[in-house]
């Protein structure tokens, strides 16, 4: 009987002690992260910074990418400047922006209009069109804005990026197209309201 308590002990020791030896081979060994395309192949996480992955995509489309200040990337695309500005984290989100590309006078008769025309178009997907505050001179400047991630295990960054700047394009053009039906519907409004008080016979 003590034979085998003997034994039933020194196999739990055992067993304790390569467990014991597997945690501290564990903790001396650095961890690798991959990410898989599939259950039975895995790759190693590509280490290629954002935005030297988003400056290749540009070039790639026929663009001259260019970095400025605090590391923000401009372009030109179909005429229009872009910045693309970036995480200081390494992150793989980035914000772009197409700055500046319209303003009104706070006091324009229209204002109201385009402001509902502005609210109207950011229901849709894409990017946001926001209005500055009024400046000194009472105007009220245009920009778009749009958050995407860029994936560096992605080989169609150049067409993932080609149809982020077009967003813009259709972002814009909805704005217009609201505020001419909302004009419109506006004007027709005022058209077939009766008016108010006495009318003189002819």
């Amino acid at each position: 009987m003590e034979i085998f308590i003997i034994t039933i002990v020194s196999f739990v020791a055992i067993y304790y002690l390569l467990k014991l030896i597997m945690y501290k081979k564990d903790e001396s060994e650095p961890a690798v992260y991959y990410s898989s395309s599939s259950e039975s192949e895995t790759t190693p996480l590509n280490n290629e910074s954002t935005p030297n992955i988003v400056f290749d995509a540009l070039q790639s489309l026929g663009c001259q990418p260019e970095f400025g200040e605090h590391n923000i990337l401009t372009v030109s695309y179909q005429g229009e400047t872009f910045e693309f500005n970036f995480s200081e984290n390494r992150s793989r989100f980035v914000r772009v922006w197409d700055p500046c590309w319209a303003a009104i006078n706070a006091n324009d008769p229209q204002f109201n209009l385009i402001k509902d025309a502005v609210n109207a178009a950011n229901f849709n997907f894409g990017p946001t069109v926001l209005m500055t505050e009024p400046d000194e001179n009472n105007m009220v400047v245009f920009h778009s804005r749009f958050d995407i991630i860029i994936l560096p295990e992605c080989h169609d960054n150049d067409k993932y990026l080609k149809s982020i700047l077009d967003s813009f394009f259709y972002a814009k053009e909805s704005t217009r197209s609201n505020y001419h039906h909302l004009n419109t519907a506006q004007t027709e409004l005022h058209k077939n309201r009766r008016p108010i008080g006495f009318s003189t016979p002819e």
